[in-house]
């Protein structure tokens, strides 16, 4: 065959080379899958956390006086916070939440305000002062509507 006679070179001929590439690159994500799974192996066979030589018998003590000092005082800290979880508790959290809220807010329109002073001789203070007149006011009835919700006045 001449060169004029040959078939021109088919894509297939060049996606089999990036196809080797691609499969070089497989064999290198396999070898490196295969050392984590050996390593994984290796950790897993091995008991990491038995004591070695003479610190058995203290680290045995230890547990023991532990499991004592625990079982006997499991449920202390839980009847300390128990206040939290009756109905009282929970409705002193609210209270404290609704007011740290409201604060925060009325801090934050009050910033505001002062973040817009420069407007006060521009077209653009009558809409400063609405949006500042309308947080105050929506504050103020969301945490009367959230106390009258909770029960608190």
């Amino acid at each position: 065959m001449t060169e004029e006679t040959k078939p021109p070179a088919s894509p297939r001929k060049r996606s089999k080379k990036r196809t080797e590439k691609g499969f070089k690159g497989n064999i290198a994500s396999q070898k490196i899958a295969d050392a984590i799974g050996a390593a994984a192996k290796t950790i897993s066979t091995t008991n990491v956390s038995k004591p070695v030589g003479g610190l058995e018998s203290r680290r045995q003590a230890g547990d023991e006086a532990m499991a004592e000092k625990e079982n006997g005082s499991m449920f202390e800290g839980l009847t300390s916070m128990g206040s939290l979880f009756t109905v009282e508790g929970a409705k002193k959290f609210a209270a404290w939440y609704i007011d740290t809220s409201e604060k925060v807010a009325k801090q934050a329109i009050d910033m505001q305000a002062s973040a817009t002073k420069w407007a006060k001789e521009t077209p653009l203070a009558p809409i400063f002062d609405a949006q500042i007149e309308y947080g105050k006011k929506f504050v103020e009835r969301s945490a009367t509507a959230a106390r009258s919700l909770w029960r608190l006045e």
